[in-house]
This record gives structure tokens, sequence and C-alpha cells, in this order.
């Protein structure tokens, strides 16, 4: 569990300092993980998968995993990637025209031709939902000129969002040596593209139809994910298979306004692994939340006004253990002995972290809830007036 230099702050840094500090070493504690948990440390549920992960949509707190940050060919869940980075650079209304290279892309299809038009959108839902490899570059290269350029932006994009083993090559996953992600990675992007209520509603879509120029009738795109329609809640995301990654998921659900994510690479038994991984974090944890301004205590203040001053959370805490372990939850408040005045409200001057048997689960700066202004001091007698 990571400290904070809190030292700083008592040997007189300024409090804009002590702000920056915070949040880059914030910044640098990696996403929490709960490798297990109850008393037992149960192992979990058993998934044929090379490599596995449950998180928590609401917090992105990983709950099961197995290899989960070993570096894996993704085949066609690389286009969640495709998608949440064509939906944040590109307007979706946007005419995106087909190239010759996009159109003889070769493997999964929707048979687009060299100089067809459609929208961002309706390349989105024919990446997503018929995993049209074409429909991935012609976004690649309307987004960025080419696949290349495109792919390092992927990487950047992953990346900033916490990634800690991808490299991609190209926009629709075709196997390439070089071409790897991690089922972790592909859970944090999943949990972007599901916050984006275009692509939320695309992956969720069992069958569409977008324009098919030159034709009469229009295309229609059935989405690969069979667990949609079959398994309760079902919602998202996105299948891949080749020969090189097997079968791989990125599967969520959502029950009574909880959705998880379940990520499946290399499984023998995709559908089943993903079931599995689901049911048991419906069954076995539950999530709790702790809103802004719940948590409080006192600092000590020197030079003020006041002696003292409370502090409280500036954000909501997610934590998920299992269900009725609230109250055994461990609370951490990492603040300094005492603050110099002044102070303003909403100031940063430390954070408090939730954790579930020593493994940190959230954090939350932790802000002043009230002004404290600096002391004036008064001399007991009047300053000499001098030769008049």
């Amino acid at each position: 569990m990571r400290s904070f230099p809190l030292r700083y702050a008592r040997r007189g840094v300024s409090h804009g300092l002590f702000a920056v500090m915070l949040l880059l070493t914030l910044g640098s504690v990696g996403a929490p993980v709960l490798a297990a948990v109850g008393p037992g440390r149960e192992p979990g549920p058993a998934v044929t998968a090379g490599a596995a992960v449950l998180m928590e949509a609401a917090s992105g707190q990983v709950l099961w995993q197995k290899n989960a940050y070993q570096p894996r060919p993704p085949a066609s869940t690389t286009k969640i990637v495709t998608a949440v980075l064509a939906t944040e650079i590109a307007d979706r209304q946007g005419v995106v025209t087909t190239s010759e290279l996009a159109a003889s892309v070769g493997g999964s299809s929707i048979y687009l031709r060299a100089g067809e038009k459609l929208t961002v959108a309706e390349m989105l839902q024919g990446a997503l939902l018929e995993s049209g490899n074409d429909a991935a570059q012609a976004l690649a290269e309307h987004v960025a000129g080419s696949d290349e350029l495109f792919a390092w932006l992927m990487n950047q994009k992953v990346r900033l969002d916490a990634g800690v083993g991808s490299h991609f090559v190209n926009p629709h996953g075709l196997p390439h040596p070089a071409h790897r992600t991690t089922a972790y990675d592909l859970a944090r992007v999943a949990r972007d593209a599901l916050q984006d209520p275009f692509l939320a509603s695309v992956v969720r879509t069992r069958q569409a139809t977008i324009p098919w120029p030159g034709y009469q009738w229009p295309r229609v795109l059935h989405n690969t994910n069979q667990l949609l329609g079959r398994y309760p809640g079902a919602d998202g995301v996105k299948t891949g298979t080749t020969g090189e990654a097997g079968q791989c998921l990125v599967a969520s659900a959502t029950r009574n306004g909880r959705q998880l994510i379940a990520v499946v690479l290399r499984s023998y038994d995709r559908y089943g692994d993903a079931v599995r991984l689901l049911d048991y974090g419906f069954a076995s944890l539950a999530l709790y939340r702790r809103p802004a301004a719940s948590l409080t205590r006192q600092v000590a203040v020197t030079g003020g006004r006041r002696s003292e001053l409370t502090v409280s959370n500036s954000q909501p805490l997610l934590y998920t253990v299992p269900p009725g372990a609230d109250s055994h939850a461990e609370w951490y408040f990492h603040l300094p002995r005492e603050i110099p005045a002044p102070v303003a409200r909403g100031e940063i001057l430390g954070w408090v972290e939730v954790a579930w048997q020593g493994w940190p689960l959230d954090y939350s700066p932790l802000a002043a809830a009230e002004d404290v202004s600096r002391r004036r001091w008064r001399l007991n007698s009047p300053l000499p007036t001098g030769n008049r």
C-alpha cells in the first residue's frame, strides 16, 4: 500500500505544491485489485481461458483475474479500442470514404467497396456488430490518415487509460506478431465504451441496418455476441476469434443498476467462461458507495483564527466486497498532523483510502470543508510615536 509523502506539508511547502504532489502520487497508484475475497480467500470461478478478468464497471475495480496483465493477441476485440478512439476524435455524422486498402482487407467484412461512403456512426456499427475489418480500417484512415498513425493513437489512448501491456499495430485485430493487449486493458477500454451512450447502445443491439449504396436493400448487421438475449442483463460488448488468439470475448451485463465486465482471451468456452465470471460477480460480491462529504476528520490548524478544521472526501468512493461485509472495510486517512493557515474551503489536504484485507479498492482526496483565515497578531502596547 502506498503512503503519501506528508512530511512536505509539515515542512512548510505551499498548499498548491502540496496539492500537485498529491495528485501525482494518486496518479501513480495502479488500478485497485481485489485478488481474492472472503475469509478463506476463495479462488473464484473456474474458467478455460488462458487469461481472464472480472471488473466492476462503475469503479474499474478488478474483482477477479487470471493472467489479466499478460499480453496476448486479442483478435477482433481490438475494435473496441478503434471504436472508442474514433468516437472521441471524429464527428459521428462525418462521412467516411472507403479506400482501396480498406475494401481489400480480408477476414470478416461488411463488403465495403472502394469509394463507398458511410457515416462514422454507420462504420462503427459495421465494425462492432458484424465485426467488419473493412469498416475498422476505413475508420482508422478517416481519423488518422493511415492505420499506422491510428495504431500509434490507439497505444497512447490505452496508456492514458492505465493500460499495462498493450501494443497495437492495426485497427481490426488481424494477426500480427507485435499486436498484443491484455485482458485488463480490454476491460478498461470496454468500460470507456460503455460510458459512451452511442457506443453502449450499439454493443447491446442484436441487429441493425445501415445503407448499402448501389443496392435496393440495406445492409443487415447481426451482432456476433451470443450472450445478448440469452444471458439476463447482457448488454455488450465484442467477440474476437483467430487461430492465434483463439476464442475471445469482452462481455458485460447489468442487473439492478450494477454493471460488470468480463474478459476472456484464448478460451475454449468463451460464453460459458463469461457466464461463470458474471454469475460469480453478481452472486458473491456487492458494490457499496460512500457519497462525497460522508467521511470527515478534524485536522489541527496553526496560525489560524481557529485551532482545527473539518476535512471530508471530495469524491464518492465505490468499492466491491462480499455482501454484508461493508462494516469490515478498512479506512485509511492520510493527513498531515497540522495545517498552516490560511486554508480555503475545497483545498485538498490529504486523501482517504478504502481497502479490503489489505488490498486498496478506491480513494478520494480529502478537502477542507471550511475556510480558516490567518490569525492577526495584536501588540500589547502602542507603537512608539517618535518626535513630533
